[in-house]
């Protein structure tokens, strides 16, 4: 786990040096990770030996209930795998969506935002709240594909930061949605998902 989240973010050569500084340290478990390819699951795929590793690691991240950001040069088909990657572990295969992050994208589109109220009856409700598409994933339980999430403005990443940063010691996580002053907070379901890509 520690060379899933933390030691995947060196190169090859210095994840190299980190792996055999933990394989050598006493003081961690020596379990090593049972896995076998799943043929079956990826059909009209040819599996390499990269894509073997990449979901290895995502099955390790998501019995960990964490969220996976899949990174590479354009063309490399880092959209196909994590599409490939969150439809394989999707609870709700029916239901999970793709975003595209580009520099246009603002807060009301990921969260939510009041919109005029279609209702003729609502005569005091002028407007009404919309979730949006990631708040709905939230409440329902779906996996989110999202993709080019760096080319978004800092402010949204710093707004769903929350979601990637969740407190461990906290049975029952929440995300805050402080853009409708009538929902404080949401409970974040546990089969949500998040993928991203860049």
């Amino acid at each position: 786990a520690l060379m899933c989240f933390y030691g995947m973010r060196f190169p090859k050569f210095e994840r190299q040096i980190f792996y055999d500084i933990l394989k050598n340290n006493k003081n961690l478990p020596k379990n090593e990770l049972k896995y076998e390819f799943p043929e079956t699951i990826y059909n009209n795929f040819f599996p390499t030996k990269s894509f073997e590793q990449v979901d290895k690691y995502a099955k390790i991240a998501i019995e960990n209930e964490k969220h996976i950001l899949f990174t590479g040069r354009e063309g490399d088909g880092i959209t196909s795998i994590a599409r490939l990657i969150a439809n394989r572990y999707s609870r709700n295969k029916n239901q999970d969506f793709t975003f595209v992050f580009t520099e246009e994208t603002n807060i009301g589109d990921l969260i939510g935002r009041f919109i005029p109220s279609s209702s003729k009856n609502s005569e005091n409700n002028i407007i009404t709240w919309e979730n949006g598409p990631l708040t709905e994933a939230i409440i329902k339980g779906y996996s989110g594909v999202f993709l080019n999430i760096d080319t978004v403005d800092s402010k949204i990443l710093e707004r769903i930061n929350g979601l990637l940063d969740q407190k461990e010691a906290d049975n029952d996580n929440y995300f805050k949605i402080n853009e409708n002053p009538n929902l404080d907070k949401i409970l974040i379901n546990k089969n949500f998902r998040f993928y991203c890509t860049c």
